[in-house]
């Protein structure tokens, strides 16, 4: 049985980090709401989480190219 074809290294990469930035993100999002409203920490997780959904948003349409 022959293999059929595979994506190239920078698909594959894409893939993985995105994947990483999902889980991320994700991990970020759950900890929103156990920070305090005005701290500093919340912002600070506020900021990490919108910034790598933009990263994400960026590889994807990379990707989609």
């Amino acid at each position: 049985m022959s293999e059929g074809p595979r994506y190239d290294g920078v698909a594959i990469s894409l893939h993985w980090l995105i994947a990483a930035l999902a889980v991320a993100v994700a991990t970020l999002g759950l900890m929103i709401p156990e920070a305090p409203r005005g701290s500093e920490w919340r912002d600070f997780v506020l900021l990490w989480h919108r910034s790598i959904g933009m990263t994400i948003l960026l590889a994807m349409a990379l990707r989609m190219l």
